[in-house]
């Protein structure tokens, strides 16, 4: 991921997956951006609040844990949350929001502008169990854009849920019966490379 700068200092990001099943996650607004962040974060089995003074229907038809709130923002609706998202189109409300997540220990995203211990949601690329996330971490989304494209491009239509099950399966054989760690290594990126090859053959 790259790092940029922020009020004359370098912000450097650790790319992690973080597990949020059950957690409570707040996003404050209804906007697009919020759309695309609650549908995100229920699909990763959170717990998810939404609160706006005014909720289109496209959130009602989200499945998923989900409750929404017409209402403004209040600092109560965040208390205990893992993931507090500010995507209002109001900068001043952002930044209280902003302000607030800290404050409780929340791990804090905020649509409008780059904040010095805001997150970023990267592009991500699913396929099955195989997760690829990219970021250009708020420098510059549509070059993120392109690079989700182009990967996604290349990616063989044969790597689906058989496949990585496959891997997954092989795998776990081979760290039971296989102790030593180069050998092992070997097997697995033989296998890797046949199954690829195989693929490819019948594609």
């Amino acid at each position: 991921m790259l790092s940029i700068k922020i009020s004359g200092g370098i912000v450097e990001y650790l790319p992690l997956q973080i597990p949020i099943k059950n957690k409570k996650c707040v996003v404050i607004g209804a906007g697009k951006v919020s759309l695309k962040r609650t549908r995100r974060l229920l699909n990763c089995g959170a717990e998810v609040l939404v609160v706006s003074p005014k909720i289109g229907d496209a959130f009602q038809s989200l499945e998923g844990n989900l409750t929404v709130i017409e209402d403004k923002y209040k600092r109560e609706y965040i208390e205990n949350a893992f993931i507090v998202a500010a995507c209002t189109g109001d900068k001043r409300v952002n930044k209280e929001i902003y302000e607030d997540g800290l404050e409780i220990g929340a791990i804090v995203y905020t649509a409008d502008e780059m904040r010095p211990e805001s997150v970023v949601f990267p592009a991500v690329i699913e396929r099955e169990s195989v997760i690829v996330s990219l970021s250009s971490t708020g420098s510059y989304p549509l070059l993120t854009r392109y690079l989700k494209d182009e990967i996604e491009s290349v990616i063989p239509d044969f790597m689906d849920e058989k496949f990585i099950k496959r891997l997954s399966k092989y795998r776990r054989e081979m760290i039971e019966n296989i102790p030593d760690e180069e050998e092992r290594k070997k097997k697995l990126k033989d296998f890797l490379n046949n199954l690829i090859a195989a693929g490819e053959k019948h594609e």
